[in-house]
């Protein structure tokens, strides 16, 4: 804008002109600027000032000595260069601005106060009726139980107390007085199941026996550990081993708050691992590992009986029927123990059907002592004992040449077939009769409804692998009697033949 002192009328308005510089000098000049009075009378409009305009400054060419108007002085202001700003600057005010908005942003936000409403959590009340003045009540005076603490692997575990102390309408039920209820969530560790326990239920967990899968939350193993789980036509003493491992890693993969026990059994012999069922805590399951690896691994001390490791133990139901409690044995008396575990779902791995003797009574006794004086005397006793001496003998002699080859001993579990193998006129002694398979499976069952149905308790799962060997057939009235002990308790049967049989169901897909 011009200057404030000048008025147009004692001075005439200049007015600046700019010409290209195609119009004033050659391409190679500078630009040139004229300032030239408009209203001059002067025709020929002679320019009051000329100037070049040069990058760093302004070369005066034609100046009017005698004019200083404030126009003219205002024209040379307005052409002489501005400095360039700095760069730097620029960036560092714009950096400054922009630092400057980030922070109020960050304030405002620090002021923004989030709320959710609470809800208060449930509460468990009780409507106390009221009290009838006819009535006479006793006071009773409450004692503090001072709860002792065992130190334990399960101590490690997580435990979340859950409490109420808002208005519900959930009924309480009655509760005995002394009875307890734990509640309890069981953690496994990252990436693991985790389930809440009511004890004594425990927490389910899936096992694949063999191939048979199922699941349960209080589970027990059956393992056969008579000599006939050893014999050459099942893979000999290898093939128990694999059978031994497998058990292992189904141990393994329970959860930690699942109850379980190991059983073992040869004849009327019982062994368990614990006398109830216990949490599969880790340390539980290194123990239950090494009470079970001795089992028949070393030739010269095959079976429970041979180990100190294996405590012998009855079952406690002194009334079964028609299978007596004095005579039970076998897999049936390791179910039978197993249900006063009040087991969930049980898994059964055996050799087959076997002879369950039957106490006789005083008539069976008298009629067997006349079919011993009529069918057996001194001479076919001495036979009999002779060919069982040459089958001891031959089993001898193979077992040294095989222990010089370095091969598993061979193991005989029944000495009567090989006997008459051997020796086939030799006669058989007499001999009491034993149970039948029906009267097993009945006795059973009434296991079942006594300590299950009895109690409103779901009935357990019973499934069953019999192992059996290569070559080996299963007679139809063996296997109809698996299978309706396995049917009859929602179970499953399965046979296995050989290590190969287990071996195909076990190897890692």
């Amino acid at each position: 804008m011009p200057p404030e002192n000048h008025h147009p009328s004692a001075v005439p308005l200049p007015q600046a002109v700019t010409l290209g510089v195609e119009d004033l000098a050659p391409e190679e000049s500078p630009p040139v600027a004229v300032v030239v009075d408009a209203d001059s009378s002067s025709p020929s409009e002679e320019p009051v000032l000329t100037a070049i305009v040069a990058p760093e400054e302004i070369v005066i060419l034609h100046p009017v000595a005698a004019v200083r108007d404030p126009w003219v002085e205002y024209a040379i202001q307005w052409l002489r260069p501005r400095p360039k700003q700095n760069d730097a600057a620029q960036k560092v005010s714009a950096f400054t601005v922009a630092l400057a908005v980030h922070a109020v942003i960050i304030f405002l936000l620090g002021l923004v106060i989030l709320s959710v409403p609470l809800i208060d959590p449930p509460a468990l009340t009780a409507v106390v009726a009221p009290v009838d003045p006819t009535i006479e009540v006793e006071s009773v005076q409450l004692q503090k139980v001072q709860r002792v603490s065992h130190a334990s692997s399960a101590s490690a575990t997580p435990t979340f107390t859950i409490t109420s102390n808002a208005l519900s309408n959930v009924t309480i039920p009655d509760f005995d007085r002394k009875a307890s209820l734990d509640v309890t969530i069981g953690m496994q560790g990252f990436g693991a199941d985790m389930g809440l326990g009511f004890e004594p239920d425990g927490v389910e967990s899936k096992v694949n026996f063999f191939g048979i899968k199922s699941s349960g939350k209080r589970i027990a193993f059956v393992i056969d550990a008579e000599k006939f789980m050893l014999e050459d036509k099942k893979g000999g003493m290898p093939a128990y081993e694999k059978v031994k491992e497998e058990i292992g890693r189904m141990l393994a993969g329970l959860n930690r708050a699942t109850a379980f026990n190991l059983l073992v059994y040869e004849g009327g012999r019982l062994a368990t691992f614990r006398d109830k069922l216990i949490p599969a805590q880790p340390s539980a399951i290194r123990e239950a590992l090494a009470w079970l690896s001795p089992l028949n691994k070393d030739f010269d001390r095959l079976g429970i009986a041979a180990s100190a490791e294996y405590n012998s133990m009855q079952v406690k139901a002194t009334n079964l029927d028609p299978v007596q409690s004095k005579d039970i044995s076998g897999y049936p008396k390791a179910i039978q123990a197993a249900l006063e575990m009040d087991v969930h779902t049980l898994f059964i791995i055996n050799s087959g059907w076997r002879h369950m003797h039957r106490t006789p009574t005083e008539k069976e006794k008298k009629e067997l002592d006349k079919r011993r004086e009529q069918e057996w005397d001194e001479k076919k006793q001495a036979e009999w004992a002779l060919a069982v001496k040459e089958a001891h003998d031959f089993v001898d002699k193979e077992n040294a040449a095989r222990k010089a080859k370095g091969i598993p001993p061979k193991v005989i579990a029944d000495w009567w077939p090989l006997v008459r193998q051997r020796s086939p006129k030799t006669a058989y002694p007499p001999s009491y009769r034993g149970y039948t398979p029906e009267e097993v499976e009945d006795t059973i069952k009434h296991s079942v409804s006594d300590l299950y149905r009895d109690a409103n308790k779901p009935r357990p799962e019973v499934n069953v692998v019999l192992f059996i060997g290569e070559d080996e057939i299963v007679a139809p009235v063996i296997e109809e009697h698996f299978k309706n002990l396995t049917r009859g308790n929602r179970g499953k049967l399965k046979v296995l033949k050989g290590l190969e049989g287990i071996e195909d169901v076990t190897k890692v897909k």
